[in-house]
This record gives C-alpha cells, structure tokens and sequence, in this order.
C-alpha cells in the first residue's frame, strides 16, 4: 500500500510524531489530525509536508471531512496518563470508546480499506508470567485499560460488520518519545533531575519494565499499514532487550544529567497519581510474532533514547480539553 493515503489521529503526539515523520521519509501522503492545543505545542516537530488538521475524535462532522479521501486510519488519539484518566474517567470513555467508534463508523460509510489501532500493554494487567505473548489473557486494573480493551472489541466487530475494513490491532508496551508529558516515569525522572529535585520511586523500586523507542514504534507501525499478513490480528510492540528496574532507570538518568537530585523511595505510594493497587510489578511483553511477521525488531538502545530525550522538549502535562 505504498504511497496510498494516510490519517494519523493524535498524530501531534509522542507516538504520533514520529510516524509521521517515518511515513513523510517513506513517501507516503499524510494527514495528522489533533486537538489544535496538542498541534500547537507540536508544531515544531510536525514535517511541513503533513496536511494538519485540527479536530476531536468527538466531532463526527470533522471525521467525516478528514478520513473520506483516506486509504489507512491510524488511530493514536487517547485519553492517557494514569492521573488523567483515574480523575477525568467519564472524559477517558468518551475519548477512547465513544472516539473509536465514530472514526470506525466513518470507516465503513467511506470503504477504509484498514484500520490501525493503537491499544496498550495495559490490557494485560499483572501478568502471572512474563514475557506476554498476545494469547495471555487480559485482566487490565485501570479505566484506560478497560477503555482499551473496549475499543479493541469494537475494531473487531466493525470488521464483523463489514470484512473489507482490514484492521491491526497493536499493543504498544512502555514508549517513550520527544514531546512525552512528565507524568510518564521517564520524562518525570528527567525534569525533576534537571531541576534538582528528588527522583520519587513508588514501592520499593524492583518494577521491571522494557522501554521502547517511539521512533522504534513507529517503524513497526508503518511496517503493519503495508503487510497483510498481519490483518485482523493482534500484535505486541516493544523492545525486549531493554530490561531495566525502576532502581537502575532513576540511577541511568542520574548518571546522565548534572544533578543534586536524590533517589526517594515512596513505598506507601503516597506522592505518586497511582494507587498500590494499582501498580503493575513486573511486565515484560514477548515480540516474536512482530518479528516474526513483520520482520519487526526494535534497534535503539535505552541509554542513546534517553540522550535524545534529555535534548528535546518535556512537557509538564497534557492541553486543556
């Protein structure tokens, strides 16, 4: 489907902007459609050649518009953040199911040929083992994870509806990007080092994660617009060579910015948006399938993502709604 047409929506986000920016260098045609605060925020780097258009997934009217002349829909917009959604979970809904299911609506009266949805590791909850293929059962603990597994069911009963609109479903597992919000560990632990303040670690630190690159992400977006081996199917993407614990993520920033910054630990999960209950300990996700399929593999090494990171912007949290 090289060349064809593409919609991105939340294109202006972390995820978002650099999938366009892949797509851009791949010579495809692209649209990014997002809220005209989060472009604005954005614009620095959104490539000039991206058509841009300012629009909720809530206006059914803007949809329409944008997605008609369209041959692919990555729908990246959400609700995220664990504070945001927990607080604003009526909004989160709205967003993340009542969004979805107007942009798959428009899909069908406009023949979309496929649809890639951006869903979440979050589904999968606490795992009881690890590493999570896609056949683990789901048992997501947050309003965003169930919000996500919502949509998910609705992308598979549009394609019920109608078999023509292909569909990806793509389960992304700890990203992290330019242009993140800082209430993401990653970004959080940079801002409060480079403004010598304490790094806070909820619990006792022992939380294993994998991060990954959105510019690795993206790759592997691309990578499934065009491989249809991969339609109607659910695939994890993430780097599984990246390990680390929370202890030695707040240590490999430290170690990397000129700081006063301590590490305190926050076992009784006081200071943090999240609840005990509802921390995650340790999930890693298992990519075989990506890489199986999709000749998918992630590249960029931890260390070298968070130089990148440390250069580029950090905002403080997400646009007024």
């Amino acid at each position: 489907m090289k060349n064809k047409k593409i919609i991105v929506t939340g294109g202006a986000g972390t995820i978002g902007i650099e999938l366009v920016r892949t797509l851009i260098k791949n010579k495809y045609e692209v649209t990014l459609l997002d809220l005209a605060e989060q472009i604005n925020v954005s614009r620095n780097f959104i490539p000039q050649k991206v058509r841009i258009i300012e629009g909720s997934v809530l206006d059914k009217s803007i949809l329409m518009k944008s997605i008609s002349s369209h041959d692919v829909v990555v729908h990246l917009a959400a609700s995220l953040g664990v504070k945001n959604t927990e607080e604003n979970s009526y909004r989160c809904y709205q967003i993340n199911v009542r969004g979805t299911e107007n942009i798959l609506d428009i899909c069908l009266q406009k023949k979309i040929k496929k649809i890639l949805f951006a869903s979440s590791s979050e589904v999968y909850g606490e795992p009881d083992l690890n590493p999570i293929d896609e056949n683990f059962p789901t048992k997501g603990k947050s309003c965003y994870a169930i919000t996500k597994l919502m949509g998910e069911s609705l992308v598979e009963s549009y394609n019920k509806l109608d078999n023509n609109l292909k569909f990806v479903i793509l389960r992304f597992f700890n990203t992290y990007g330019i242009n993140q919000v800082a209430q993401f560990v990653l970004p959080r632990f940079i801002r409060a080092a480079q403004n010598n303040k304490n790094l806070i670690v909820n619990g006792d630190g022992n939380q294993l994660r994998s991060y990954c690159s959105a510019k690795d992400i993206a790759k592997g977006i691309m990578l499934s617009i065009n491989n249809t081996k991969i339609d109607n199917q659910v695939v994890n993407l993430g780097n599984s060579d990246q390990k680390i614990s929370i202890n030695n993520l707040a240590k490999l920033v430290l170690s990397k910015i000129p700081s006063k910054s301590k590490v305190i630990y926050d076992k009784s999960f006081k200071q943090t948006d999240r609840k005990k209950s509802r921390e995650v300990y340790n999930r890693l996700g298992n990519f075989s399938k990506a890489k199986e399929i999709l000749n998918f593999e992630a590249k960029i090494n931890l260390s070298k993502g968070l130089d990148d990171l440390i250069k580029n912007q950090i905002r403080e949290n997400w646009p007024n709604l």
